[in-house]
């Protein structure tokens, strides 16, 4: 999520969301972006490589350069890298805020075609404070879930409803692709072990 102001120069960008989050869901809603539902956000990358999305222009952020020329692409590896490599044109913010990761997220200042410096602190999604019906939504959901369930969750206000109405169950497991401050509790306390999954 976070700002998303872009959707203010449609004649210069097509937005098409993978995700809906509250910055893209009105311009889904007045068909400013476009939707294409995926079973698994992990999907995108393979879309890029193979073509079926194709990419004009990469845009990406990435920590600034070694004494090598390596950049890590930190928090936003898994699209990031697959965009970078089937985009025509790849655009980097070089972000002081952006941490140095290892792994696949390390790429060669070379690999860039443009790059703008500008530091900026990285978006956080704070948790919100649940409304009344979100809390009670949660509460019905969670005691539909029985001990020794495994949970895929999302992110947002519902998730984090359902979260916090877990913590009487027990050994939990989570397989998800989306990782929310509301498991952290649930880990901590031994809720999710994660053993009969």
């Amino acid at each position: 999520e976070g700002n998303a102001d872009y959707h203010k120069h449609r004649e210069s960008f097509l937005d098409r969301c993978f995700f809906i989050g509250k910055n893209a869901r009105k311009a889904v809603q007045e068909g400013v972006a476009e939707i294409r539902f995926l079973p698994f956000l992990s999907d995108v990358p393979q879309l890029f490589r193979n073509g079926t999305v194709p990419l004009d222009v990469a845009l990406i952020t990435v920590s600034p350069p070694d004494k090598h020329g390596y950049c890590s692409l930190g928090t936003s590896v898994v699209d990031a890298v697959a965009a970078l490599h089937a985009a025509k044109v790849a655009i980097a913010q070089v972000n002081k805020y952006m941490p140095r990761t290892h792994g696949d997220g390390i790429v060669h200042f070379s690999q860039i075609d443009r790059f703008i410096n500008y530091d900026e602190p990285l978006h956080q999604h704070m948790p919100e404070v649940l409304e009344d019906a979100e809390k009670r939504i949660g509460a019905h959901v969670a005691a539909l879930v029985e001990d020794g369930a495994t949970l895929q969750m999302g992110i947002g206000a519902i998730p984090d409803a359902v979260l916090a109405n877990l913590t009487n169950h027990k050994r939990l497991g989570v397989h998800t692709e989306m990782v929310s401050d509301g498991l952290l509790p649930l880990v901590r306390n031994g809720i999710i072990t994660n053993d009969l999954k």
